[in-house]
Order: C-alpha cells, then sequence, then structure tokens
C-alpha cells in the first residue's frame, strides 16, 4: 500500500510540474521582447474587498417588502488565478442576519401570532471557485490597449460558519442556544454554533486598470443548519417539566413569545409545534449581493511593486525617442 501511495504522490507531483512548465512557456518574441506568452497569466495573486448587503430564509423569514429585510455584510480575501477562466479564492465574510414574526406581512398572521425573533452574527470562512464565461487577463492587449469590459462569471464554492442566535428581552440580549429554547417535546435538543454550508452564483467584473477590477456578485448560501434562528423544523415549545413557575423564567419567556402579540389572549400549548415548517429537511441560508474591489499582483513579494511602465507603448524597441 506504501508503495502505491508512493507512486501516486510522483505521478501528481510530475503531472503538477509539467503543467507549471506548459504554463511558463513563451511564446516566440515578435516585436516586443516584454510581450508575453498568451498562455501566461499576468498578475495571477490577488487581495479583494467587499461590501454588500444579504437577506436571511428560514423559519422566522416572511418579512414584508422593505429594508427591515435587509443586512450588511463585509468580506476580505486571497485569490488566484490558474488560466484566463479559472480562479479560486478563499475568503472570510461577516455579516448580520435578523427576522421577527413581528414585522412579517399581514398574511402571515401565524407568524405574527407566533411572535419569535432572532439576531446573530454570522463568521463565515469559505473556498470558491470561479469561471470566467469570457476570458480574462489584467495584462494589456498585444496593440497596448486596455482590454476593458464586462466580464461576467459563475461561482461555487463551499466552507464553514460561526453563528450565535440572539433575542432581546426587557433591554437585554440572551443566548438562544445556551437557554435551549428550541427543544423537542419532553427532551433536550442542542446543536452546535458551527455548521458547513455550500454556495453559488454570479458576478461581473470591470477593469478599470492593469491591475484593478470593481465587481459584484449574487450568491445564495445554503447551510447546513437548521438553527441559524434557533427555530428548528418540527420541534416543539418546551414542556415546563412539571415546574409551574418555567413560564417566568428566561428560558420560558424566549421560548413562548406569543403573548407579548396583541393577537394573543393566552400562551401556546405546553410541548406544541414550535415551527411551521413539519416537514423537516429545510436548512436555512441567505442571499447576499456583495460589490467587490480586486488589486491583482505577480507575487507576494512585490505585491505594491507592480510597475505600470511595463506596459507603456514607449517600451517597444519601435519608440522614437
Amino acid at each position: 500500500m506504501s508503495k502505491i501511495i508512493l507512486f501516486v504522490c510522483l505521478l501528481i507531483f510530475n503531472i503538477i510540474s509539467y503543467s507549471q512548465k506548459l504554463m511558463n512557456h513563451k511564446a516566440p518574441l515578435h516585436h516586443d521582447s516584454h510581450i508575453r506568452s498568451s498562455h501566461s497569466i499576468k498578475f495571477p495573486w490577488g487581495i479583494f474587498f467587499g461590501v454588500g448587503s444579504n437577506s436571511y430564509y428560514g423559519d422566522l423569514s416572511g418579512f414584508r417588502h422593505s429594508f427591515k429585510a435587509i443586512n450588511y455584510q463585509f468580506t476580505a480575501g486571497v485569490s488566484y488565478r490558474f488560466n484566463k477562466r479559472f480562479a479560486t479564492q478563499v475568503s472570510y465574510r461577516i455579516l448580520r442576519l435578523r427576522a421577527s414574526d413581528e414585522e412579517s406581512s399581514i398574511e402571515s398572521i401565524g407568524r405574527k401570532k407566533r411572535n419569535l425573533s432572532f439576531a446573530s452574527m454570522v463568521h463565515e470562512f469559505g473556498i470558491c471557485g470561479t469561471f470566467d464565461l469570457f476570458n480574462f487577463d489584467f495584462r494589456r492587449t498585444p496593440d497596448y490597449s486596455h482590454a476593458t469590459g464586462f466580464f461576467p462569471y459563475l461561482l461555487a464554492g463551499v466552507g464553514v460558519i460561526n453563528y450565535n442566535p440572539t433575542a432581546e428581552f426587557e433591554g437585554q440580549n440572551y443566548d438562544l442556544r445556551s437557554l435551549k429554547t428550541s427543544r423537542e417535546k419532553q427532551q433536550g435538543l442542542t446543536y452546535s454554533s458551527w455548521a458547513g454550508y455550500y454556495t453559488y452564483g454570479v458576478g461581473g467584473k470591470i477593469k478599470v486598470s492593469s491591475f484593478i477590477c470593481f465587481g459584484m456578485e449574487l450568491t445564495y448560501t445554503n447551510t447546513l443548519t437548521d438553527y441559524l434562528d434557533d427555530v428548528g423544523s418540527g420541534t416543539h415549545y418546551p414542556t415546563n417539566n412539571n415546574d409551574p413557575n418555567f413560564v417566568n423564567t428566561i428560558e420560558g419567556h424566549l421560548a413562548d413569545r406569543s403573548l407579548e402579540s396583541p393577537l394573543n389572549t393566552s400562551r401556546r400549548e405546553d410541548g406544541g409545534l414550535r415551527s411551521f415548517d413539519i416537514k423537516g429537511g429545510r436548512n436555512d441560508g441567505y442571499f447576499a449581493i456583495t460589490l467587490k474591489i480586486d488589486y491583482a499582483f505577480n507575487s507576494w513579494g512585490n505585491i505594491f511593486n507592480e510597475k505600470a511602465s511595463h506596459f507603456r507603448r514607449r517600451d517597444t524597441p519601435f519608440h522614437k525617442h
């Protein structure tokens, strides 16, 4: 078995080495010794920053069409371009998710009576691949003009998130996960503050210089948890555990907030369904719009020392001084 593993490792190493030789191969020079082969990529590395908004989708989603459904996000990361079509990026994103039954549309009368709410800061760590629909390279074209225009691309990725749903009660925020406010009937339920996710979407970018471009991405992230909002599909209201004062505890108040709604005259049935999604299997997610700026460079050693003069017309041997 060890010999097989060694053989596979050597084979992979040889394939990678051969691929790098092909990518670094230079075509014969014609008029300008500075013009690289069309197979090489100028400025393959990049760093990017982005800001935007996101909308949560889950057991508590049901907003009216208003700005209350929009939350903010910030993202940053590093990218690497393999060729003119494929690239990858590693990113960190922080975003805020929130929802409230009280702000649901008038048609969602059942949600208004339930009267639950949550807010959570989500930290997202992921890796993503992109596929450009047209050839893209920061290098200028052979005639020294900027290859400007709109460059659309597709993207897909995976990663992990850290989240912690909270709710406000009498001016103070409480950690819903630690209070176990979402529990199955007659048994405790705990869930992790970490979860995996997969994401997909589309994007587009406009090159504004030889190493800077602006872009926008539209993505949907499907998490592998149903507890971003502390309300799992098919879960029940906690029972009082034979404690008549349970409804007066912090856990009891945050688990069942129906009496805070003017539409109700009594609390929910003890142990009744807390989620309207009784079939289960529908994890929470969020849709994001991100505005990005990308800065490309050739290597980490000279990240801020790229010389735009390398592309100037006066660098050609035909320039007359």
